[in-house]
């Protein structure tokens, strides 16, 4: 009898395992989907966040355009160009190929290869490194006839992304935009708002005497500054010393890894 107890609770024992095994099972699959799902989600909307904001940084006006005509945009008007450090152009990789990766001391971002993000993001000193292949993306729109680079640096609380947009005479600016940063609402957050974007539009990044100077953000109004100068320089933002200083810094920064080409 004893014997036949054992027995039953020992079924009874596997059957609540294999219960447990199956809903453990199961769950799992459930989160690793919805997990993958969401993943693809939003790396989708990624991709058409940074679209959108080449788009606009143009001169495009995109407040009535649908997703689908901003993506058709850029599609039909939108050549990549991927140059590696040396400036030649790499024809079998495309931007959806690269990762950003930032250097978490600077701000700065590198574009790598997708399957070397890992390992770059391991690596302390991403400026001087050489073991892995940094590339430089840039988009040129062929109805505006404006190149657009991308921009990254440190502010006061985040660092900001964006893309500056300059003329087919690559120094006169058409536009800046920011797609990602978490600044102050009010202050550095300013650098959202169409006001100060547009006190960008017409300035130009080089000199009389062919330096590159690019756009310095004041702490105060660029009208104070001598005539010749007030080219180079915009209007600061209010309670903002920080995140214009630098974005100054850091516009200067990324122009000058992008030097060689702006001058061909």
């Amino acid at each position: 009898m004893l014997k036949e107890e054992r027995l039953v609770m020992l079924k009874n024992n596997i059957k609540t395992y294999i219960f447990m095994f199956a809903i453990t099972l199961v769950s799992s699959l459930l989160l690793s989907y919805s997990y993958s799902s969401l993943m693809s989600r939003t790396e989708a909307n990624k991709r058409f966040d940074i679209r959108r904001n080449i788009i606009k940084s143009v001169g495009i006006d995109i407040a009535d355009m649908s997703k689908d005509e901003i993506i058709q945009n850029y599609n039909n008007n939108v050549q990549e160009i991927i140059l590696d450090t040396n400036f030649n152009p790499i024809k079998d990789i495309t931007y959806d190929n690269l990762s950003a990766v930032e250097d978490k001391k600077t701000g700065v971002s590198y574009y790598v290869n997708r399957k070397d993000k890992n390992n770059f993001s391991t690596i302390e000193n991403k400026e001087e490194d050489i073991t892995i292949k940094k590339y430089l993306p840039i988009f040129y729109h062929n109805q505006k006839e404006v190149f657009v680079f991308p921009i990254s640096g440190k502010g006061l609380w985040s660092t900001l992304f964006g893309f500056l947009a300059l003329g087919k005479d690559k120094n006169t600016v058409k536009g800046i935009t920011f797609y990602k940063h978490l600044e102050t609402p009010g202050l550095g957050g300013e650098v959202d708002k169409e006001w100060f974007q547009n006190n960008f539009v017409g300035k130009k990044i080089f000199n009389s005497s062919n330096e590159l100077v690019s756009i310095k953000v004041l702490k105060g109004k660029s009208s104070s500054l001598p005539k010749e100068e007030q080219i180079h320089a915009v209007d600061g933002i209010t309670g903002a010393t920080i995140t214009s200083k630098g974005l100054s810094d850091f516009l200067l920064s990324d122009l000058t890894r992008y030097e060689i080409f702006l001058k061909q």
